[in-house]
């Protein structure tokens, strides 16, 4: 799995890729050790088939925690992948830089909604699975 640029720099694969979670994507499941998981519809994607995400480097060089994603989000939680993790998911998975001016880290997961509905839900459960794991912050 390639991890795809806007601006020339490459995307680390090791590269955090940040979600924010809302606290309805938080559920309850007893057959999870802790009783709680994230719904497969924090990875769902938009209309355009992709999912946003924060990028875990680029917060880096400006010097920011992960958390800085949640400043103006009060309540919401936040999980996190690696790129490199996409792969074990589905190799049609890319991520790509979509800064914007409130969000110079923004960027996308890629390649979620392109294929039949049952093969997309899988890979959103695949998604949630990961960043139940490795919630920053619970909503």
């Amino acid at each position: 799995m390639e991890a795809l640029s806007g601006d020339a720099r490459p995307i680390p694969p090791t590269s955090s890729l940040l979600r924010r979670v809302h606290h309805f994507w938080w559920v309850e499941d007893k057959s999870v050790l802790g009783g709680r998981r994230l719904s497969s519809q924090a990875f769902h994607p938009d209309d355009t088939g992709s999912v946003s995400i924060g990028l875990g480097c680029v917060l880096e060089e400006a010097g920011q925690p992960p958390q800085a994603m949640l400043t103006d989000h009060p309540g919401m939680g936040l999980t996190e992948l690696r790129v490199e993790q996409l792969a074990t998911v589905d190799n049609a998975l890319s991520v790509a830089r979509e800064p914007t001016d409130s969000e110079p880290w923004h960027g996308v997961i890629l390649g979620v909604r392109r294929r039949p509905k049952a093969a997309q839900k899988a890979i959103e459960d695949c998604l949630a699975d990961l960043g139940t794991l490795q919630m920053l912050v619970t909503p």
